[in-house]
């Protein structure tokens, strides 16, 4: 067991490292355009939020984990069991390393734009909420948003995995039905976060990393019988 998750862990990072690469090369190249840019240009005050493509690119890279690794996986000898331990390890590490990375980045350019004098201002996800502003709530929050992405981007990938594309689509679409109603709409906010009476938000943290965590039961359910061929190429 202990040897089939080393060597998932391994081929994992070795699957994801260039497309985590890239994503980072055309991360730090936009910031430094927009600095560029910015200074060149003279304009007023430009606020960017690192946090936003960051946490899109968790969510996709969790959805296609499920697709482009479980077939390869089974038919090198892992069980699903082994398989989905890996993928939630993996996930947690990955969470963590982006984050510290994502901190790494915005200290950087905060410290470019103090030296150049750069009307440019580095917005971070923290800052939206009732949290202190410290690097280390900085680094917790985004990690347990990026576990919850990667996890939730995982569940939805076993589900078109599993069900093909109508199968997904319905879920989708139920999910979205679920905001058409105010009841089911503010239960689901309230589950994720607390809006005070001044409309400052605070995030509920313990909830959302339960919430990540539990998603493994769905995804073994839907992977455990799960074959190597995806529904829609059967």
């Amino acid at each position: 067991m202990f040897k089939d998750t080393k060597a998932m862990l391994y081929y994992l990072f070795l699957d994801h490292r260039s497309s985590i690469l890239i994503f980072w090369g055309i991360f730090i190249g936009s910031i430094l355009a927009i600095l560029t840019i910015t200074t060149a240009a003279d304009t007023s005050v430009m606020v960017v939020s690192p946090s936003l493509p960051i946490l899109i690119f968790c969510g996709i890279a969790g959805f296609v984990m499920v697709k482009e690794s479980l077939p390869f996986c089974i038919k090198m000898g892992m069980t699903r069991k082994s398989f989905l331990t890996s993928v939630f390890l993996f996930n947690i590490l990955l969470a963590a390393g982006i984050s510290i990375i994502q901190a790494f980045v915005n200290a950087l350019f905060r410290l470019v734009i103090d030296i150049t004098s750069t009307q440019v201002r580095i917005f971070s996800t923290i800052e939206a909420t009732t949290m202190n502003s410290t690097w280390y709530n900085q680094l917790l929050f985004d990690c347990i948003l990026c576990f919850f992405l990667l996890s939730a981007g995982l569940l939805l990938g076993s589900v078109f995995y599993r069900t093909g594309l109508i199968g997904g689509a319905s879920v989708i679409a139920f999910l979205f039905g679920l905001f058409l109603f105010s009841t089911t709409r503010d239960w689901i906010v309230e589950l994720f976060v607390t809006i005070n009476d001044s409309f400052q938000v605070t995030p509920n943290l313990g909830t959302i990393s339960v919430l990540a965590v539990l998603t493994v039961i769905p995804t073994w359910l839907l992977l455990r019988k799960a074959s190597t061929i995806s529904y829609n190429v059967r």
